[in-house]
This record gives structure tokens, sequence and C-alpha cells, in this order.
């Protein structure tokens, strides 16, 4: 009976540790910081729902942080991602979010609204660094 117990803890246990990593289901984009980079785990496919719901959890010991940007016009993606500098990068035109997901942390959840045709650029970063990678752009039409 002892080893029934056990075995049932044992798999509630695995399957709260599984949900728990699992982004939540009615997040638009889910996030995932690993050590030294993120992983986009979850997209619109077509259409960018308005307001668009942003979901990022960061289980590692790092400062990470995602940060919604848009451009000033004639920069790309490209110039972004090239910008090494743990400052704001020069082709930046404003900061919409900072999402701060706590260390070792559940997910975060934010919505954000979005204006029409605008081009916004998802910025994972690490506090010290800078930007690790642009993951995703979406453009609200």
């Amino acid at each position: 009976m002892k080893n029934l117990l056990r075995v049932a803890i044992l798999l509630a246990l695995l399957l709260t540790s599984c949900q728990s990593s699992s982004p939540p289901e009615d997040a638009d984009v889910s996030i995932l910081f690993t050590d030294g980079a993120c992983e986009l785990l979850k997209a619109p496919d077509v259409e960018i729902p308005n307001p668009i719901r942003i979901a990022v959890k960061n289980p590692t010991e790092n400062a990470y942080a995602i940060v919604i940007v848009t451009l000033r016009s004639g920069f790309t993606k490209a110039d972004l991602e090239s910008y090494k500098v743990a400052d704001v990068p020069p082709s930046v035109d404003r900061i919409i979010d900072h999402m701060d997901p706590d260390l070792k942390g559940d997910w975060l959840v934010e919505e954000l609204p979005m204006n029409s045709n605008t081009d916004y650029f998802v910025v994972c970063a690490q506090e010290g660094v800078g930007i690790l990678s642009v993951p995703l752009a979406l453009n609200s039409n």
C-alpha cells in the first residue's frame, strides 16, 4: 500500500511540473527562456489578434526580459539583432512593453492592444548583455 501511495504522489508531482512548464492555453504568443537564449513556443499562424496575449517564462537563474518595440523608419529586424550593446538600440522608435518574468517563476501573461498598420518586434534580452534575439515580428493590419 505504501508503494502505491508513493507512486501516486510521484505521478501527481510529475503532472504538476509538466503542466506548469506548458504555456497558458489562452496565450497568442509564448516564449520560454533557456540559459543564454529564448525559445518561441507559440505564435499566431496568420491573423494577429488585437489585443494580443503574450506569455513568457524564465525557469533559469538569469535576469531576462521580453521587450516589445517599434522601429524608426528604414530600420529592420536585422538591425535589432546585430546591436550588441546593453542599451536601447538607436533603431528603436518606441518601447511598447517590457515584461520581466520572475527568476524560476511561473508564466507572466500580459495583454497588449495593437495599433493598425504597425510592425511590432518581440525582443529577448538579458540584463547586462542586451539583445539575445528577435524571435518574432508582428504586423497589425
